[in-house]
């Protein structure tokens, strides 16, 4: 019986081997390029609490434990020791836009990232959380790492079904996110990126989060084709292509492009990092934190 079969959740044969499926393609990823890097580039939340001692001349007055000072008589002070454990979570944009095909479709790519995150943080002991929204929140899994909440994590990420939502809402959600988390974590906001503005909200997050913008491009097909019939899949808006004008060709490169430097001017003003996601999942996460050394 494999570990998933093991575990209380109720999984079909088909999620069950999309799951095993994302299980060695991150495991992979992660032991062959990134599990060195990662405690080097993401910290914890700070120093906890250890142990007493003794007061020694010198250790600063702040640092006495005085209902302990009082039971023994003796003077004790407080030690620390440095948090390292981790709070992370994906925010995963599942709305119209991310539906798109081709031959690496966008929310496939977002779901690897997700799933080599969760490995990630699943192989240093971190807490681990995800969710999942398009005009609103459809799934809020709080941060945790229990096993089986590990499984059921995987189990979400691998049904995401096209949403009908006409739009999709990342302010709402980045307060829902700020409401909700109460320990300083490490969120990785995954999506296109393709809604209304959404700045000033992350900058509110970001005060007290590591906020971590993660950008899926849209781009046209290599080749020319002709006529193509597009969807706008954030309106349903049917419009034609020409695909063979260059001249319209550069027109919506310029506009995608516009579109990826104002999310990453918005992202570094709001105080988050950002970084585009390429169909290479795991050499764009390992080149964006190479950056953060």
């Amino acid at each position: 019986m494999s570990q998933y079969e093991a575990n209380s959740l109720s999984v079909n044969s088909s999620i069950l081997s999309a799951i095993k499926g994302i299980e060695l393609k991150a495991k992979h990823m992660v032991e062959e390029q990134l599990i060195g890097n990662y405690r080097s580039h993401f910290k914890g939340t700070g120093i906890s609490f250890a142990d007493l001692r003794q007061y020694n001349p010198g250790d600063e007055v702040r640092h006495i434990h005085w209902k302990a000072s009082a039971r023994s008589k003796k003077t004790f002070v407080k030690t620390y020791q440095e948090e390292r454990q981790l709070s992370v979570m994906t925010l995963l944009d599942v709305s119209n836009s991310m539906s798109s095909q081709g031959e690496n479709p966008l929310m496939q790519r977002a779901i690897e990232l997700s799933a080599l995150v969760a490995f990630l943080a699943r192989a240093h002991g971190d807490l681990l959380g995800l969710c999942k929204f398009s005009s609103s929140v459809s799934t809020f899994l709080p941060c945790s790492n229990r096993r089986n909440h590990f499984y059921r994590l995987l189990h979400e990420l691998v049904e995401v079904p096209p949403q009908s939502a006409s739009f999709t809402n990342l302010a709402d959600t980045l307060v829902t996110a700020r409401h909700r988390l109460r320990r300083r974590t490490l969120l990785f906001i995954i999506s296109d990126f393709f809604c209304p503005d959404f700045g000033e909200e992350l900058k509110r997050l970001a005060r007290g989060h590591d906020c971590v913008c993660c950008f899926l491009p849209h781009t046209l097909p290599l080749k020319a084709c002709g006529l193509v019939r597009m969807r706008d899949s954030e309106t349903d808006e049917i419009f034609l292509v020409d695909t063979s004008s260059k001249k319209v060709r550069k027109k919506i490169n310029d506009q995608l492009k516009k579109h990826e430097e104002k999310v990453r001017a918005v992202s570094q003003q709001a105080g988050a990092d950002f970084f585009v996601l390429d169909s290479d999942v795991a050499g764009s996460l390992r080149t964006f934190m190479q950056r953060r050394k």
